[in-house]
């Protein structure tokens, strides 16, 4: 029997219950678990989804109608789902704000509407893809994404030597990720100010503090999020992003971190 479970909260086991046709209200047996064709999920609730989630697999002990999922492949959809929703929510009023503007320009709501997939294509182009260095350093952004983001709006990327400039001039973070060169760069150290991409103050006299004659960027990448005790427990990358630069205290912990690294 196929179910979709739905957000209630206030209902069932943590807030979430199955929902199954109006008509005909059977359990699924025991028996045939296993064999339950896949589960469509939705999610639309503002509570915290994976505790609903593992409140009721757990309690219930639902987890085998999952068709093959687990429940840490639950929680990772549900996360995700929140995630892209807070996004859309901010992203609705700014595309709205644009299209307003080009229907007072005179483009019409026809062509808007003829060219909408190749504006959803424009903006998926700048979306991070999964990746290893994901994982160590948060979201990241190709080469092409970083020429495309650091070029002059509307107009052409930047090159591909002016990107690696930036690297070895240390005013860029990138983790190389394949052997002939192709690099990965940490969302978060691009700003967007006054309709362009710029990349965070004070990046780099933190990168000039660990250069790579010390560490190589993995390491560094790895470090800048893990919680340091001469930070009040905050991470390095945490501090640099509450205080848009890298001030002092946090170049002198940097410094005494690469002198540790080098010794």
């Amino acid at each position: 029997m196929r179910r979709a479970w739905t957000s209630c909260p206030g209902r069932g086991l943590g807030g979430w219950r199955a929902r199954q046709p109006a008509r005909r209200r059977v359990r699924t047996p025991v028996h045939s678990v296993r064999s339950a064709p896949p589960v469509k999920l939705s999610f639309h609730c503002s509570r915290p989804a994976d505790v609903f989630i593992l409140d009721a697999l757990t309690a219930a002990g639902v987890a085998g109608i999952l068709g093959g999922m687990t429940v840490a492949d639950v929680v990772a959809s549900a996360d995700a789902q929140a995630a892209a929703e807070r996004l859309l929510t901010r992203l609705g009023p700014r595309v709205g704000q644009r299209f307003a503007l080009l229907l007072s320009a005179g483009v019409g709501v026809d062509e808007l509407e003829r060219e909408t997939d190749t504006l959803v294509a424009a903006m998926e182009q700048m979306l991070p893809t999964p990746s290893a260095p994901a994982q160590v350093s948060g979201p990241v952004w190709t080469t092409e994404q970083v020429r495309v983001a650091l070029g002059a709006p509307g107009g052409a990327p930047v090159s591909r030597q002016a990107v690696d400039d930036r690297v070895r001039r240390g005013t860029l973070l990138a983790l190389r990720v394949a052997e002939h060169g192709e690099r990965a760069y940490p969302l978060w150290q691009f700003v967007h100010r006054q309709d362009r991409w710029e990349v965070l103050p004070g990046l780099a006299a933190l990168l000039r503090a660990v250069p790579e004659t010390v560490t190589d960027r993995w390491t560094l990448a790895s470090w800048l999020r893990q919680p340091h005790p001469a930070l009040d427990g905050r991470t390095p990358l945490h501090q640099l992003l509450e205080h848009g630069q890298a001030d002092e205290h946090l170049l002198e912990v940097a410094r005494a971190t690469a002198a540790r690294w080098a010794a």
